[in-house]
């Protein structure tokens, strides 16, 4: 087993599957959920997680297309955090998090971060369709956002 440092399995009830955070690629453990912690929203981790979450999943009993649904469109809202979130100015929590959870007869995956929302452009260019995508993907999306800029949850659903 490998250790590391940003990414917890616990049982579907809350409890930790292990003291340390494992690495999925190598040790999946059982499906229930899947937490990066919050971790710092850069390109560089978002391959890291989103290997995490394909090895998580395929754990679940989505399907194989549901599979590569739900890996897709929690990139692009994880990808979405890193170009959009924190802007020009300096974040004072420049960071995000990834859950995702087995529940009954469905999978839910949320991103969050700290930053501010920014509206999407009501006639996208080449860049600006995330959000079209997340959608089409998803059987159920909801975005979150508080008025005070404290953050955005952008929540997926998949049903088995």
């Amino acid at each position: 087993m490998r250790v590391l440092h940003s990414a917890t399995v616990v049982h579907a009830d809350g409890r930790p599957l292990t003291s340390t955070s494992i690495d999925p690629l190598t040790d999946a453990g059982p499906v229930g959920r899947l937490t990066t912690g919050w971790t710092a929203a850069s390109p560089a981790r978002l391959t890291r997680i989103r290997r995490r979450l394909l090895t998580w999943a395929t754990a679940t009993d989505l399907r194989s297309g549901q599979i590569d649904a739900l890996v897709l469109a929690s990139y692009e809202a994880l990808a979405n955090v890193v170009d959009h979130a924190y802007g020009t100015l300096p974040p004072l929590r420049p960071d995000l998090l990834l859950e995702a959870e087995v529940a009954g007869d469905h999978v839910t995956v949320a991103v969050s971060d700290h930053g501010r929302w920014e509206q999407p452009a009501a006639r996208p260019g080449a860049r600006g369709h995330g959000l079209i995508l997340m959608r089409k993907l998803s059987d159920d999306l909801s975005i979150r956002t508080t008025a005070t800029a404290t953050g955005t949850v952008v929540r997926m659903c998949w049903h088995l």
